[in-house]
């Protein structure tokens, strides 16, 4: 141990040991003297001093010790924000990351369209565009009576809808919007070749539904993507959301008939089988089969089309295929009528026109559904736009768009078994997303853009108190909970459980993400992180605080396992600090992995049972230059932002060595780790002050943790996760 790494020792134990008067006469003393080679953990110095001074309330000494800060040539974001939210309190205004963001009041409206079922969401417009020529400016409110209102056409708001609210009249008993009708004729299966592929034990018990006489709408072909898939581009999604129909019974997405029914497995892509399975032979007379898996990579997952299957088994697939080939070809066939073989389980003839369906026990066709239309909502230069407490279900495809609608407000919205992304919120500025709950999805929970990275420009927008789970149903790979792009976001007391990659993508500079709860994540990709980020160096000034990393466990036995914040490629400027680790990957990655990036804080965290703390390695020397700026990503981004410029070197004055790999170190500072694991290691990573707790504490409820916190690291652990709205 170092001299000025022992000498903050000494004063943290004169803290613990209940003299923080001393204590801080010891952080002077070391701030005196501290050498060069630890001129990055100054401001940690400075913040430890700051707080024993506030904590025996000599408010004036606090604010002399933040003084010193403003004499360093940088200081870190996290240490910035601390050290202005001490002032806050100081001056008597309370923690600013203690409050919650107030759901603004609607306004007194100047005229309002009340509406019941028998009405669409469409003619409500038009009325409410025919009221704002009379009235003129002011809020204008379309209010929707308890119902359930079919959507077929999807609702098209401009820059004449500026200012729209659209709300349920009672939260407790919300509106519901669907895109899903109810199939209630059901009728034996019959025909030839049904009963030819269906498997024996069920063909008396599959029932068949003719879905024109149901009003569905047209279903057209049945077209998967996924994330390594070039069918999406040829379709104009470029990875993004084919319309999928997906079959639901009370409430619950059916299973598309496949095999394996769980698992994947080993399939004869272009190659003959090892040995002979008579299955292949059904498979062969499909007339619409497709297999899902992850083909050469374990995170990156796609659909392909068989074109055909020899009778030695080979299967041979329809192009386009996949971008990157095929080397695992771990998979499963799926739109199988000849694996329909479980209640619950159902095939799509799309050329008749026809779902065969396996039910359960005691089957009520009428909760039974088909998700047939959407999008509900597709709106476009519509500031001020607001939508309340309401519910939106069984949506084919993407649920709501908006496309630069700054001011957009989003409150109680609860979405739920749709085929695609949960919104999409391209452009504009200030919007909030408050008290939402996303569910059973067949892609992404939230796609949102606010601001500008590049001309940091903040986007000022804000995700708080949402619940999203259970995602990627259809897509499973780079579908995360919440993809946000730009600058200047929060994203605040949100839970985030059950998704199989990603739970947030991270693309900004200047973000705050607190407060929030993940469980269950990257749970079946591979080489990913609960908070993922990518390739790019000039992501810089992201906090990642005060998060409850729970489980976050690679089942699918992938190589890398999973990270609870992962730093991919060149990924510098961050700082994570202030959060708990629980229980995580036994392989791979540890609960933070860096892979060449620099300028990163790892900082005051707590790390419970993860077989690594930290993991992977800081790029270096004229490798990194080399690869930095050969990278197609990086290299894009050096290249069209002008990084190089007086504001962005005084808003990030770290970009200056950006180049010069000899100064790039990452910082792992004053962490604790408890339970079982390492501390792993970062080649070029600098270590200070981390300390090995009790091999017998393993936090099993964040409430535990308390009792690991030391007094200089007040983690608000209480109000970690989302909280009930309505008592605020």
């Amino acid at each position: 141990m170092w001299a000025s790494e022992k000498a903050l020792e000494t004063a943290d134990k004169a803290w613990r040991d209940g003299s923080p008067k001393r204590a801080a006469r010891l952080y002077t003393e070391l701030l005196q003297k501290l050498p060069k080679a630890y001129e990055p953990f100054r401001s940690l110095i400075i913040m430890r001093l700051a707080r024993t001074h506030f904590h025996v309330g000599d408010k004036a000494q606090c604010l002399i010790a933040l003084k010193r800060l403003d004499k360093l040539e940088y200081v870190p974001e996290h240490h910035a924000l601390a050290a202005g939210e001490l002032k806050a309190i100081i001056a008597g205004k309370g923690h600013p990351g203690h409050q919650k963001t107030a759901i603004p009041s609607i306004g007194k409206p100047v005229a309002t369209i009340n509406v019941n079922a028998t009405t669409s969401l469409n003619d409500a417009v038009i009325l409410a565009r025919l009221a704002r020529k009379k009235v003129g400016s002011g809020v204008i409110e379309i209010v929707l009576e308890p119902g359930v209102y079919l959507q077929r056409e999807t609702v098209k708001l401009t820059a004449i809808d500026a200012g729209l609210v659209i709300r349920s009249r009672d939260p407790k008993k919300p509106a519901i919007l669907t895109g899903g009708v109810v199939l209630k004729k059901w009728t034996k299966a019959a025909g030839a070749h049904a009963k030819a592929q269906l498997p024996t034990a069920v063909r008396d018990k599959v029932l068949t539904c003719d879905l024109k006489a149901h009003g569905s709408g047209q279903i057209g072909k049945l077209i998967f993507g996924g994330f390594s898939s070039r069918r999406t581009k040829s379709f104009g999604a470029n990875f993004g959301t084919l319309r999928i129909p997906e079959l639901f019974y009370k409430a619950r997405p059916q299973t598309m008939a496949r095999w394996p029914n769980e698992k994947l497995n080993k399939l004869p892509i272009n190659a003959n089988p090892a040995k002979p399975d008579p299955r292949f032979a059904k498979w062969a007379r499909e007339k619409d089969l497709w297999l899902y898996g992850y083909w050469y990579w374990d995170w990156a997952d796609a659909y392909e089309k068989v074109a055909s299957i020899d009778k030695a088994g080979k299967i041979t697939l329809a192009p386009p295929t996949n971008r990157y080939g095929f080397r695992r070809n771990m998979g499963c066939a799926i739109n199988a009528l000849c694996e329909l073989d479980r209640p619950g389980e159902w095939y799509l003839d799309t050329a008749g026109g026809r779902i065969y369906y396996l039910p359960p026990a005691n089957f009520d066709p009428s909760q039974c559904i088909l998700s047939s239309f959407g999008e509900i909502i597709d709106a476009e230069n519509c500031p001020g736009l607001q939508l309340r407490d309401i519910k939106i279900q069984y949506v084919r495809g993407n649920t709501l768009v908006f496309k630069n609608c700054s001011e957009l407000t989003l409150v109680g919205l609860d979405i739920q078994n749709c085929s695609g992304m949960g919104m999409y919120i391209l452009g504009g500025k200030r919007h909030l997303l408050h008290s939402c709950t996303i569910k059973s999805m067949g892609r992404g929970g939230i796609n949102i853009s606010s601001g500008n990275w590049q001309k940091l420009q903040p986007g000022n927008s804000t995700i708080e108190n949402c619940r999203i789970s259970d995602l990627s149903r259809i897509d499973r790979t780079y579908t995360p909970a919440l993809l946000i792009q730009g600058m200047g976001f929060r994203v605040r007391h949100n839970a985030f459980v059950d998704i199989p990659s990603s739970a947030i993508r991270l693309e900004t500079c200047g973000s705050l993400i607190e407060l929030n709860y993940f469980n269950r994540c990257v749970h079946e990709s591979g080489d990913q992180g609960a908070i993922d980020m990518w390739a790019n160096p000039l992501y810089r000034g992201n906090i990642i605080r005060w998060n409850d990393f729970d489980r976050i466990v690679n089942e699918s036995g992938g190589h890398y396992g999973a990270a609870g914040v992962r730093h991919d490629d060149f990924i510098s400027g961050f700082m994570v600090c202030e959060n708990v680790f629980r229980k995580g990957s036994k392989h791979g990655f540890g609960s933070v992995q860096f892979n060449k990036g620099t300028d990163n804080y790892v900082e005051g965290n707590i790390i419970i049972d993860w077989h690594k703390a930290f993991t992977g390695h800081t790029g270096r020397g004229k490798t990194w230059r080399s690869r930095i700026t050969t990278h197609g990503n990086s290299k894009r981004v050096l290249t069209e932002t002008d990084w190089k410029s007086k504001v962005w070197r005084e808003k990030y004055p770290m970009v200056r060595d950006l180049l010069n790999g000899d100064d790039n170190h990452n910082y792992l500072v004053d962490n604790q780790r408890f339970g079982t694991g390492s501390w792993g290691g970062v080649s070029g990573g600098v270590t200070f002050a981390n300390k090995d707790g009790a091999k017998d504490f393993h936090g099993e409820t964040l409430k535990s943790v308390k009792s690991a916190l030391p007094p200089w690291r007040p983690i608000p652990l209480d109000l970690i996760g989302p909280y009930d709205a309505s008592d605020e």
